[in-house]
């Protein structure tokens, strides 16, 4: 396992690509049990998914 300073791991970041999931997140009220809240996480399963 490699270990990466804080530098790397900052210069790793896209900042595009970070403000659209954080838009994302922000666009619904995500009450525990609701439609929304599974939507969300369906968004965060299929982005891990993407990342391997």
């Amino acid at each position: 396992m490699t270990s990466l300073s804080s530098a790397d791991l900052t210069a790793a970041v896209d900042p595009g690509r970070l403000m659209r999931h954080v838009e994302e997140f922000a666009r619904r009220i995500k009450l525990s049990g609701s439609v929304e809240e599974r939507a969300w996480f369906r968004y965060l399963q299929a982005q891990l998914d993407e990342i391997g």
